[in-house]
């Protein structure tokens, strides 16, 4: 899991907890001993942290960093001989469109993400 950073945090970017649910609110605040303020609305729960992440009471609210994604696209391709293949995979929807021209028959344009660090 990706440790806790508090600037990215409260810059926007996406926030878990240990077993994975989404902090869709974070709020810091000034003089108080668990100075985050968070919540969960899939559970409708709020939770405090120190600045590190780290829940007082519960390791299983302990906040990191959600993983980041990366979307691909691929053209699921038919060939002259009836076989079907996929075509190169691109990291953008409009290179992989501008690639349909190159092949006898695409029967459909996917995309797939993969988690990263």
């Amino acid at each position: 899991m990706k440790p806790f950073d508090l600037a990215k945090a409260l810059a926007g970017e996406k926030v878990i907890c240990r077993d994975g649910k989404e902090v869709t609110e974070i709020k810091k605040f000034k003089n108080a001993s668990n100075p985050l303020v968070c919540y969960f609305e899939k559970i409708d729960l709020f939770s405090t942290h120190n600045l590190d992440g780290r829940h007082p009471d519960d390791s299983q609210l302990d906040l990191f960093m959600a993983p980041t994604t990366r979307t691909y696209w691929a053209n699921v391709c038919r060939a002259e001989n009836h076989n079907i293949y996929l075509s190169d995979i691109y990291r953008h929807e409009k290179e992989v469109i501008k690639d349909k021209a190159t092949h006898v028959k695409v029967i459909k344009t996917i995309s797939f993400e993969i988690a990263g660090d």
